[in-house]
């Protein structure tokens, strides 16, 4: 129970990630987490200048001060590194969502054949108003 909690709240926060960013396409998914590594990379190398700056300091307060700017940064990189983390996994998930899918109406259609035409009609209806 607690694994499929964790699947669910994984597969909002990536739905979330895509509407809040619009990834309709792969090329702005791909787009987007260029970005982010970039951005990534420009925020691993400010804290190491930050890094450096408090090993260098001379003072308490300047140390104080580094490790504040420090621990700022990285809770910008941990939240940058989770929505690449979200980003790459994307795409697994609409191809299994794809699947499923497939299956789904590999049985409605079955089961309207078993039924006959009266439902087949409704079927066809609901179809064209998803479209």
């Amino acid at each position: 129970m607690r694994q499929e909690q964790i699947n669910v709240a994984r597969y909002l926060d990536i739905v979330n990630l895509i509407n809040r960013n619009d990834l309709s396409t792969r090329g702005k998914v791909e787009e987007y987490i260029t970005g982010k590594e970039d951005e990534l990379a420009d925020f691993l190398t400010a804290r190491g200048k930050i890094d450096n700056r408090r090993r260098r300091a001379t003072t308490v307060a300047e140390k104080d001060e580094c490790s504040r700017k420090r621990k700022t940064m990285t809770e910008e990189i941990r939240k940058i590194r989770h929505e690449i983390n979200l980003a790459k996994g994307i795409f697994p998930i609409i191809e299994n969502l794809k699947e499923k899918l497939k299956i789904e109406m590999e049985t409605e259609e079955r089961l309207l054949l078993e039924k006959g035409t009266k439902n087949k009609e409704k079927f066809r209806r609901k179809e064209e108003k998803e479209r």
